[in-house]
């Protein structure tokens, strides 16, 4: 079986920016930042229970280090490799704004956009000021025409339409159960208005309990779902990370669902 690569274009771009970012966090040892992408992961397998996910996960500089160098670059992995899976789902028209809910420092959005022709505008939004700022830098740093703004979802959901794509970009599992609900109903009204969506989601089943109820619910708004999974040669900082880590990323993959809107 082949390994799935990014186009020549879009690698030299990818690996430039996994220098860019390890060169603002010099100061981290590989062990250190091993340390830290083995924390941020008992977070979210381990201690789901104590809440507040995601600002626990990203407490200090190495767990915001292992979010930026490693989390976020399997990603945009992830993403811009499953696009041709779920490309279909998503329909033929392509949207004029990405709205890159819970962005993180930018790599969902960013992966999407360059699979898209003409490539987008994006709106990233997240809760995480210090994320913001990595979010600009990595949209800038792909040739993505972009904004942020910092607000807690669901409440900082704009007001949506034709002609834009709504992208969780494995972020309802971090939510508690009655923002993720609150959400899901944003994201439901926004498909009513003729906004496409994606969602994607952790393979592991016990970071999403609720997946198999979200996907029969929102099958009604015409929503597909699947499974996506591909094996990939890592670029070696990625590999140094994974190894330090003690995991094994050869393997990527997600659970997703997307619908074209306005069913």
């Amino acid at each position: 079986m082949a390994l799935a690569q990014l186009s020549a274009s879009d690698s030299d771009r990818f690996e430039a920016w996994l220098e860019g970012v390890a060169e603002r966090q010099a100061a981290l040892t590989t062990r250190e930042l091993g340390r830290g992408i083995r924390a941020v992961s008992r977070v979210y397998v381990e201690k789901r229970d104590a809440g507040a996910v995601r600002g626990r996960a990203t407490q200090g500089d190495a767990r915001r280090a292992a979010f930026t160098r490693f989390y976020a670059p399997l990603h945009f992995l992830c993403l811009w490799h499953a696009y041709d899976t779920v490309r279909g789902a998503l329909g033929d028209t392509p949207p004029t704004r990405i709205l890159d809910l819970g962005c993180g420092s930018g790599a969902a959005g960013a992966a999407l956009a360059l699979r898209l022709s003409p490539m987008p505008r994006v709106v990233g939004i997240d809760a995480l000021g210090w994320a913001l700022p990595e979010a600009r830098r990595t949209y800038s740093h792909f040739g993505v025409s972009a904004r942020t703004r910092r607000g807690e979802l669901p409440r900082a959901m704009p007001r949506v339409g034709a002609g834009d794509l709504m992208v969780c970009g494995w972020l309802l599992n971090e939510l508690d159960a009655d923002a993720r609900k609150q959400l899901l109903e944003r994201l439901e009204r926004g498909i009513d208005r003729g906004a496409a969506c994606l969602i994607l989601e952790p393979l592991a089943g016990s970071t999403s309990p609720w997946w198999d109820g979200a996907c029969a619910r929102l099958s009604t708004k015409g929503m597909r779902d699947g499974i996506f999974k591909t094996e990939v040669e890592l670029p070696e900082p990625l590999r140094v990370l994974d190894r330090a880590a003690g995991l094994d990323h050869r393997m990527i993959g997600a659970r997703w669902m997307a619908t074209q809107g306005g069913s």
